[in-house]
């Protein structure tokens, strides 16, 4: 990922350009990254970064994405799959492997995945996300 200092601003628009200057970047991107999120349960707090991510959908229309996780699952819930062209795909701030700590404000933390995906499915048109991302290594740059 490429760090971007904007990331203090309280809500991003999903309507940026997929290279603009909010941009996460790739989780995918070459070399070797032994810090693989999706298999973790937590980020170590060094290398955790948290934003907001607020997504505007037509009604009757999905997000997109897809979330492991819940209280009785396997741990915390995180993006586990983001749909090639759907809404969170194109915001371009989300990645597999991130987590999502809250959804319009509710905490996620303690619910089960089959209440997650309701809250999900049911949100309404403004979809506010605290996602949990993790930094890169060489994401200190001056």
């Amino acid at each position: 990922r490429i760090c971007i200092w904007a990331y203090n601003s309280p809500v991003f628009s999903p309507f940026l350009p997929d290279d603009g200057p909010y941009s996460k970047g790739n989780k995918d991107s070459q070399g070797t990254d032994n810090s693989l999120t999706s298999r973790r349960q937590s980020i170590p707090e060094d290398l955790r970064g948290v934003t907001i991510v607020e997504l505007i959908k037509k009604e009757g229309s999905t997000l997109g994405l897809t979330i492991s996780g819940g209280t009785d699952k396997d741990g915390k819930p995180r993006v586990s799959n983001l749909r090639p062209g759907g809404l969170a795909a194109r915001s371009d701030q989300l990645n597999v492997g991130d987590y999502i700590k809250s959804v319009n404000g509710i905490n996620l933390t303690k619910l089960r995945h089959e209440e997650i995906i309701s809250l999900l499915k049911n949100v309404g048109e403004r979809v506010v996300l605290e996602v949990e991302y993790e930094l890169p290594p060489s994401g200190r740059r001056g």
